[in-house]
């Protein structure tokens, strides 16, 4: 259970790094120009793309660093201020 979701962020994070690549395929015309409506269009859709690539490079690499690092150091595992276990105690 605690592999399924450093997983799925995996695959969303390839999703969203690989959408873009895909979109702007897609616009490509047969001399391989990309077609856009109008400038503004353009700089909208190509900085939404850079976005969500970015967006999805951090996700990405979030769910490699939950996948690898062991459970015991996870941020999650971590004392919280205000509780009265100290480091190295077991729980």
């Amino acid at each position: 259970m605690s592999k399924i979701i450093p997983i799925i962020m995996i695959l969303v994070g390839l999703f969203m790094w690989r959408f873009p690549a895909r979109s702007a395929f897609q616009r490509r015309n047969e001399n391989g120009i990309e077609i856009f409506k109008s400038y503004d269009r353009m700089r909208a859709r190509k900085s939404f793309e850079g976005l969500v690539r970015i967006a999805g490079a951090v996700v990405l690499l979030a769910g490699l660093g939950h996948l690898i690092v062991p459970s015991e150091f996870s941020l999650f595992n971590l004392a919280h201020p205000g509780t009265a276990s100290a480091p190295g105690e077991a729980r």
